[in-house]
């Protein structure tokens, strides 16, 4: 896990870069990745989303999170298990509302989860609830976790290239913004984004949180 991801500094040309560039560079990110991510062991990758769960109960302010949206993992692509954050939650913090995404017509949807909520796996391989509230267009959530699998200094981020989490946080806006992955997959020379990409406000992995000056707000 200590090898770099890639830069794309060397792409930039005369202050302007193309779509097919972006493009380019961001499915490089991609690809490395999902390499990464692929090339853990079992054992090493439930060692290492045990430390990213420890920090993210530890040093997320959870208390000020009333209504707040996980993701649930794919397995099959080797995501981080937030599962035991589920759990975590529903024992400790009952008073925040659990969310989590469910993919509808193209866009994401928050729908709420309980300890008595019952999952079944979508065609994408993502949990979903088989009922739940969904969030109401006049709530706002304190809080949105959200997978990654490249992310650099100022918090932009490389998922899957279908721009659900963008769309569906441009309509969240007030949501404190949290990434969580291995600290791997920082891209230290950056990563090129387009208009509508949202910057997180920060990420935890399992060596540290990265709080980003742009995006960042008063907790």
């Amino acid at each position: 896990m200590a090898r770099r991801v890639i830069g794309f500094s060397s792409i930039v040309m005369a202050g302007r870069v193309s779509y097919s560039r972006i493009m380019e560079a961001k499915a490089a990110v991609r690809i490395r990745g999902r390499q990464l991510r692929g090339e853990l062991t079992a054992d090493a990758r439930a060692a290492l989303d045990s430390q990213i769960l420890a920090r993210c109960q530890s040093d997320i302010a959870w208390a000020k999170c009333r209504l707040a949206m996980v993701f649930l993992p794919i397995e099959r692509l080797n995501e981080i298990d937030t599962w035991p954050l589920v759990l975590w939650l529903w024992e400790k913090r009952r008073r925040t509302r659990l969310y989590v995404p469910q993919i509808i017509g193209g866009r994401i949807q928050a729908v709420q989860i309980t300890p008595r909520s019952t999952f079944s796996t979508s065609k994408w391989g993502i949990p979903e609830p088989a009922d739940g509230a969904v969030l109401l267009e006049r709530e706002e959530l304190d809080l949105v976790i959200i997978p990654l699998l490249g992310f650099d200094s100022r918090g932009h981020r490389v998922g899957y290239g279908h721009g659900y989490f963008d769309k569906f946080l441009a309509s969240h806006r007030l949501a404190r913004r949290i990434g969580i992955g291995y600290e791997a997959l920082y891209a230290p020379d950056g990563i090129l984004e387009e208009k509508h990409d949202i910057a997180l406000h920060a990420v935890i992995t399992e060596q540290r949180i990265h709080h980003f000056a742009k995006t960042k707000r008063r907790e």
